[in-house]
């Protein structure tokens, strides 16, 4: 883990904004905005040229779009959570259209994660997590103390809601590493106990692609938390 940036004055800055609901939910907003129009854009590179799927997966980015429409209007998190969850079960859905049919990809599921798809996708989601929290010890951030996800014993809630604009990211990857066959349904195994499990020829193969591929989000996520670091301070400055 990253050594916490020397400046204290950005945590207390953070602290302060947390306890701020108007200002959680401005950035909460922007969060989830990101996020699905990074969900929506991925569908539509999917659908590109694949007239077999058009219709029912754009009938279910039409749900996205609403839901994306909506967020501005809402008044509190706990509505904003609400769009969030229809939209995503809407992407997710529309996933399954897509996918493969040997990846046995029913919709997202986890803890554990039962098929391939979603044991890459828990993979990827926890390696993005652990890559957001240096990020944020290095910009002088709490990655426990968050705006959309509440305080959680254990949860680093900032580092989960700052990769919530690069879910989409880790999905596109997820895809290409089955599309290019860097990973095969073969590769993974599933004990009794349900979990999908991906195996060492897998997992040799995994790695240096998530290198490549983390190279240039690794930079996002600094810049990422320097900027939320400066609106912090700013923001704490303001007179109440």
């Amino acid at each position: 883990m990253a050594t916490p940036h020397n400046d204290a004055s950005r945590r207390i800055a953070q602290f302060r904004m947390s306890q701020n609901p108007e200002f959680c939910l401005k950035i909460s907003k922007q969060l989830m905005e990101k996020k699905l129009k990074g969900q929506i854009a991925l569908l539509e590179t999917i659908l590109d040229g694949n007239f077999r799927h058009r219709f029912l997966v754009g009938h279910r980015q039409r749900f996205m779009k609403e839901s994306l429409e909506k967020m501005a209007a809402c008044a509190d998190l706990a509505s904003l959570r609400g769009l969030e969850g229809v939209a995503a079960r809407e992407y997710f859905q529309a996933l399954t259209e897509v996918l493969p049919k040997s990846l046995g990809f029913h919709g997202r599921n986890r803890r554990p994660p039962k098929d391939p798809f979603n044991a890459v996708l828990s993979l990827g989601y926890t390696l993005l997590q652990a890559e957001a929290s240096i990020a944020l010890y290095g910009a002088g951030l709490d990655p426990y103390v968050g705006f959309y996800h509440a305080l959680e014993y254990g949860r680093e809630s900032l580092s989960c809601d700052v990769v919530e604009a690069l879910r989409p990211e880790v999905d596109r990857f997820s895809i290409q590493c089955f599309r290019e066959q860097t990973l095969r349904p073969e590769d993974f195994s599933t004990p009794d106990d349900g979990f999908c499990l991906l195996g060492k020829a897998g997992r040799e193969r995994f790695y240096p692609a998530w290198e490549a591929f983390a190279e240039e989000f690794r930079r996002q996520l600094t810049g990422a938390a320097n900027d939320l670091a400066d609106m912090l301070q700013k923001s704490a400055a303001r007179p109440s």
